[in-house]
């Protein structure tokens, strides 16, 4: 279970907010640690027909499967940025906005943050031990995204 980082809202509030975890989880999971997972979850995810493939073209298809994921990786979040003007700042990776609005933050201190807003409520989670996430930031890190957002911020 996670840990929660702060929660300015009701118990339900912090329900649905680790049920939009989880379900990002699951999808980050499918995108970054498919080795991982159920081949026939990310076939659905990629919404891969199969009728195009015959046995000996498996080479072909794992090809397909990777550059599927790799193409709603690209695709999934709505920005990476960074957020200055605060006293902590931070790297967001957003996912979703306006309400309900999610994204996952990256601090200095290499803590991980879920965090769910909906209409001037949130609840927060600690994600900082979780492997999936710990995959995004490295993804993320090896996209050089973290020094790009954070010198366009502070330019």
């Amino acid at each position: 279970m996670y840990e929660v980082t702060f929660l300015n809202g009701d118990e339900k509030l912090k329900e649905k907010g680790l049920e939009i975890l989880k379900s990002v989880k699951e999808d980050l999971e499918i995108m970054l640690l498919p080795q991982y997972v159920n081949l026939k979850k990310i076939i659905e995810f990629t919404e891969i027909d199969l009728k195009n493939y015959y046995i000996n073209d498996l080479e072909e298809l794992e090809n397909e499967i990777y550059e599927a994921l790799e193409e709603r990786f690209s695709n999934y979040a709505l920005c990476f940025d960074y957020v200055s003007n605060i006293k902590s700042p931070y790297w967001r990776y957003q996912i979703a906005w306006g309400g309900p609005a999610y994204e996952v933050r990256f601090y200095h201190d290499d803590s991980i943050e879920f965090v769910y807003l909906d209409w001037f409520v949130g609840v927060g989670f600690d994600v900082s031990n979780d492997e999936v996430f710990q995959e995004l930031k490295e993804r993320l890190k090896d996209l050089g995204l973290f020094e790009s957002a954070r010198e366009e911020a502070l330019a």
